[in-house]
């Protein structure tokens, strides 16, 4: 069973939603090529993950854990009594494996942001012209021509609004949402749930989408 070591980087998960934490338990538990249980998991044998699952943030630590022990090598893992590595290692392992552009003395989340980038390239490149326009659709762009690249910018420019909208200091992202400019109680905004707590996007979701994605 893996073993949680102290990382500043993850501590937002124990601040997240359940909802916000399904796709990264869900990944950590089953490969999301298959549908089939990997063989390394130890979260769903964890005392905490029985007792309290599918309500997440109880047992955020383990989760964390898991994480860790997720970009580790099996074998390190051991010799290290069940602890993997911090996730800044594991974040720019997966940047060097897919190639992305990062200065290594960025903060977390600007690396973290820079290999969520080349993912959501990489899926828009892989889409339809029918599946693009839907996606700019929902982000309301008003492209009637929708490319991968102008969905890149347009998404790029709505996660700037969030980062200067306010969630800092607890306020909600109006203009990116439409959201009441609010304080929230539970430290996310109850539409788009981008996390108050960080000031961004809730990490959870993300850090889901970096293992699912990463991976292929």
């Amino acid at each position: 069973m893996a073993t949680y070591r102290h990382d500043p980087d993850l501590e937002f998960l124990r601040h997240c939603h359940r909802d916000d934490l399904d796709l990264l338990v869900s990944v950590l538990i089953c490969d999301p090529k298959d549908g089939l249980a990997r063989i390394t998991e130890t979260l769903t044998y964890d005392p905490q993950y029985k007792k309290h699952k599918p309500n997440h943030p109880r047992y955020w630590d383990a989760i964390a854990a898991e994480v860790q022990t997720f970009g580790a090598n099996s074998f390190a893992t051991l010799l290290r009594w069940g602890k993997g590595v911090l996730y800044r290692e594991i974040l720019t392992d997966a940047c060097d494996k897919m190639k992305v552009n990062y200065n290594n003395k960025s903060s977390v989340e600007t690396i973290e942001m820079n290999l969520l980038m080349k993912i959501l390239e990489k899926s828009l490149e892989k889409m339809t012209p029918d599946q693009l326009k839907t996606v700019a659709e929902e982000l309301q762009t008003g492209y009637s021509n929708p490319t991968p690249e102008l969905l890149t910018m347009a998404i790029q420019a709505g996660i700037k609004n969030i980062r200067v909208c306010g969630l800092s200091d607890g306020t909600c992202c109006h203009k990116w949402c439409g959201e009441s400019p609010v304080r929230q109680r539970a430290d996310r905004c109850r539409k788009c749930h981008a996390d108050a707590y960080h000031g961004r996007f809730c990490r959870s979701r993300g850090l889901g989408a970096q293992f699912s994605l990463a991976a292929d």
